[in-house]
Parts: C-alpha cells; sequence; structure tokens
C-alpha cells in the first residue's frame, strides 16, 4: 500500500497533447471523444494546440509530456513523429503511413455504404469524384466500387489534386469537373469524397442545369453538419464516427503509454451510417414493375406490408419480383422495405425527441417493438435509442 501523501506511479498525472489543424465540426468531435476518455481516467491533462492554428511535431523535441494525439497528414510529419521519445497516435487517414499508431474510421466501409444507398435509390450509372493526393481517397474509392461490383455495376472516376499553387491554380479543377460532367450519362449516383468536394459537385451540376438529385445524386462522407444542411442542395452523407475515433484514440495512447507494443494495423471503426438529405431523395427504376412496386411500398410504408399483397397487386410471382428488384436495387423487396422503414424510423428519432418508440415502430410498419430493435439494428449497426441518444448529443454540440 502506497503511503499517505505520496501518488502511485499509476496515478501521477499525464500530460497528452493534442494536435489538430483548426476547429471544424470534424475535429470538434475528435477532441470531445478524446476529452470523455480523459475524464475517465481523471489523471490526465491535456493540451491542445497552444494558441496557434497548428503545431509541428518537430517543434515538440524537446517537450515533457507523456503522449501525442495529432492529425498528421504528411511524411515529413510522420518521420518527425516516430523520432520523438513520447508515443504518438495519428487520426488521419490522408497518407499509408506505416509503422505508426493509427485509428480513423474505415475508409473502405465508408465507399461501401455510400454505394448501398445509392443502389437503394434505383440508379444503375455510378460515379466516383475523389482525390488523387490521399490515402482515404483511394480507400473510400475501392470500397465504393467493390461494392458496385457485387451488385454487377461499373463506376466512371474522376480523380483530381487538391494542392494547389500556382502551377496547379483551383479554378482548373472546377474547370476539370466540369468536362467530366458533360461525358455522363444521366441520371447518375456520385459518390465524392468528402463533404466539401460534394458541395462543389452539386454547385457545378447546378450551373451546367442539372437537376439534383434528378438527374444527379450526391453523396459525400463526414457529416459535416453546416457543410451539408447549407448546401445549396442539402447533402446526403456517411457520417464518420468521429467521436468515437476520437476516444479510441485515447485509449490506444493511454495503452502505449502503459508499455504496450504498438499494434501491427490501423484501428479502424465503422461509420455510423449514411445520413439522407435532399441529394440523393430519389428513386430511379426503369424496370415499370419495380417502379410500381416501390410507389406502393411508399404509399404503404406504414402498414404491415407483406410481399403477398405487393405480388397480388402487381400480379407477379415473388421469384420474378425478387429477380426483378435485384437487376434494378440491389436487393429484394423485403430488404428494401425494411431499409425504408429504417429510414422513415430515423427521421422520427431524430424529429421527435419525445416520441415514444412503440408508436414509431407502429408508424413504421413494423409488427412490434422487438421487430423494429433488431431490424434497425441490423441494418444500421445501432439500435433506436442509442441512435435517438447520439442525435441528441449531436444537435446538442
Amino acid at each position: 500500500m502506497a503511503k499517505k501523501g505520496k501518488i502511485r506511479l499509476a496515478d501521477r498525472m499525464k500530460t497528452v497533447m493534442v494536435l489538430h489543424p483548426g476547429y471544424d465540426h470534424l475535429q470538434a468531435q475528435f477532441l470531445r471523444g478524446i476529452s470523455d476518455y480523459a475524464h475517465e481516467k481523471k489523471n490526465w491533462i491535456l493540451q491542445i494546440n497552444p494558441n496557434v492554428p497548428s503545431l509541428e511535431m518537430r517543434s515538440l523535441e524537446k517537450w515533457h509530456g507523456d503522449g501525442i494525439i495529432a492529425t498528421l497528414h504528411t511524411k515529413a510529419e510522420i518521420v518527425a513523429a516516430r523520432a520523438l521519445p513520447q508515443p504518438v497516435v495519428n487520426l488521419s487517414g490522408a497518407i499509408d503511413q506505416p509503422r505508426l499508431p493509427r485509428v480513423m474510421v474505415d475508409q473502405a466501409a465508408m465507399g461501401r455504404l455510400a454505394a448501398e444507398h445509392l443502389l437503394s435509390c434505383g440508379l444503375s450509372r455510378f460515379a466516383y469524384f475523389g482525390e488523387n493526393n490521399r490515402f482515404y481517397s483511394e480507400q473510400r474509392k475501392q470500397g465504393f466500387l467493390q461494392q458496385l461490383a457485387d451488385a454487377g455495376r461499373s463506376c466512371e472516376i474522376l480523380e483530381c489534386t487538391t494542392i494547389f499553387n500556382r502551377r496547379n491554380p483551383w479554378y482548373e479543377w472546377m474547370e476539370s469537373l466540369e468536362r467530366w460532367l458533360r461525358t455522363l450519362r444521366f441520371p447518375i449516383g456520385v459518390l465524392a469524397v468528402h463533404d466539401f468536394a460534394g458541395t462543389v459537385f452539386i454547385e457545378t451540376c447546378i450551373r451546367l442545369g442539372l437537376r439534383v438529385p434528378e438527374d444527379v445524386a450526391v453523396i459525400g462522407t463526414g457529416d459535416d453538419i453546416i457543410t451539408c444542411d447549407f448546401s445549396v442542395v442539402p447533402l446526403t452523407s456517411v457520417a464518420r464516427n468521429s467521436r468515437a475515433v476520437g476516444y479510441q484514440a485515447a485509449a490506444l495512447l493511454d495503452r502505449l503509454m502503459a508499455g504496450e507494443p504498438v499494434p501491427e494495423d490501423d484501428v479502424l471503426l465503422r461509420p455510423e451510417g449514411v445520413v439522407r438529405r435532399r441529394s440523393t431523395d430519389v428513386v430511379a427504376v426503369e424496370d415499370p414493375q419495380v417502379a410500381a412496386a416501390v410507389e406502393y411500398i411508399r404509399e404503404h410504408l406504414t402498414e404491415p406490408l407483406s410481399l403477398t399483397a405487393l405480388e397480388r397487386k402487381l400480379d407477379v410471382s415473388r421469384r420474378t419480383l425478387e429477380l426483378r428488384f435485384g437487376k434494378s436495387l440491389g436487393c429484394t423487396p423485403s430488404e428494401y422495405i425494411a431499409r425504408k422503414r429504417v429510414e422513415r424510423a430515423k427521421t422520427l428519432l431524430s424529429a421527435c425527441d419525445k416520441l415514444k418508440l412503440q408508436k414509431i415502430a407502429n408508424a413504421c410498419g413494423f409488427s412490434s417493438p422487438r421487430h423494429f430493435r433488431e431490424v434497425f439494428q441490423r441494418i444500421s449497426g445501432t439500435t433506436p435509442a442509442e441512435f435517438r441518444s447520439h442525435h441528441r448529443r449531436r444537435s446538442h454540440d
């Protein structure tokens, strides 16, 4: 037992530096997750970008703290981080960085979720608008392409540099986007590498006389609420789960400061899911029977809709309906109904904070609260109550 008045080594205060490039929505969520962990530990002192927008890693060579959580975008920063005596955990997916611990969202999973969402809109043509100098862009693209390939779909690709200077002015990026847009066939679903690129894409479409989402359905990644909600057409986006990333980065740093070995691979967290807004509020189905089925489902979504009723309405066999849905939407009729019910439930959970879950289950056509919970968790990876709680925190933040 430690003597009175002395602090045990395990309880010694630890100073953790948090370096990040700014105070946008993404960084704020990282910080909240890190702060959550620090408050639980009770013996952490956080130092956050001391009165400067960003701090170079090499400036910490003589710093006497215990650990660092940083957003590192360049190879030079990675090299400097590895040279420091303190353990460093990176939050950035900008480059493929071996031998440095990192926690981030599963970038490929974000691409897969975006593809699933656009496929559920009934689209048959797809495109990816990315960056050619970012690791996360490559990962999101690969996840997007793989999910589309599994559904028998191909994809057009435009990747531009986002390193702008006198030799590579930013307006040439805009001009290349316009030229590429003129070569596409519509309607089409587009994944933009992040929300800012998504808003630029939407603005360019409108400038060229294209309708969003009727001609071009656009989805971004990150779910930066300000960027998405104030886009000229509100932007659908794949939410990162940034607060959880910050929390797990702090947990990993804690283990490293305790002497545990560096993990061989990145720690990847599942994205939260798709937050649907106006930019993908469309169902483009060329098959007339599937289009009729989609319309019937939309009109009867609040009822305990059965496939038998759908078959009778369309005068078609279940097998034929499943084949047509698979070809047009990449899923079965049952799965399409489940996804649409969950989408409606998310809207109600977000908008009606005091509406009881049983009433939401009834309003979305679920047979029981238990069925509601099971389907919602299977599709969203979280329970209805957890989704509502998280939305409440995000709104408060």
